[in-house]
């Protein structure tokens, strides 16, 4: 059995519990009426579930497809995201690892600029919530050190889903904030058109 496989049982109970928590949230009508929304472009965190076979599974980044999302759409289109090269697959290179440490580097700037004054004033409860956000940051910069590496979009994975499976690590996270260049988006368009469109 493939290490694959046992992660994929391991997780199994956990998606189990996500999906039907939301299938209760959605017999008693208690499902969110207004959502986030995204532009074109713009990578976020998914969690694509437990799949059977070689269906895509656990939580990927993925890129942003829909041209005209709104707060009142609850589905997505996206395209995931993969650290592997393999056939059609188009590269990204770091972009996406090194907009992910200029806003951390961004939000930290912020937090280390109130450390004087709450120093000064010796606000014991801002200096908390303080060493809370610390954690928090440190949190992510720990689960994203293992994206600074290459990252492939699955061209042949073009999928919708719910803005329910939409993820973040915490408030800190960066994901929903990256976006790809239009010239990116103009190259993926051109990449997938030559896999599912015939030529005129």
């Amino acid at each position: 059995m493939c290490n694959s496989t046992i992660t994929k049982f391991k997780k199994l109970p956990y998606w189990l519990n996500f999906v039907s928590k939301q299938y209760i949230f959605e017999k008693d009508k208690k499902l969110p009426t207004h959502y986030y929304h995204f532009k074109r472009g713009t990578v976020i965190r998914v969690n694509f579930g437990i799949n059977p076979g070689s269906e895509f599974s656990f939580t990927h980044f993925a890129i942003v497809l829909d041209k005209n999302d709104s707060s009142r759409k609850n589905t997505l289109t996206v395209l995931p995201l993969t650290s592997k090269p393999g056939i059609n697959r188009y590269c990204l290179g770091k972009d996406i690892f090194n907009q992910t440490v200029t806003l951390l580097n961004s939000q930290i700037k912020k937090i280390n600029d109130q450390i004087p004054r709450i120093q000064q004033e010796n606000l014991k409860q801002e200096a908390e919530i303080l060493a809370e956000d610390i954690n928090q940051i440190s949190k992510v910069a720990y689960i994203y050190q293992d994206f600074n590496k290459s990252s492939y979009v699955r061209l042949t994975d073009i999928t919708t889903i719910s803005k329910l499976r939409i993820t973040k690590i915490n408030k800190f996270d960066p994901s929903g904030k990256i976006k790809l260049t239009e010239k990116q988006m103009k190259d993926l368009s051109l990449e997938i058109a030559k896999l599912y469109l015939d030529k005129t």
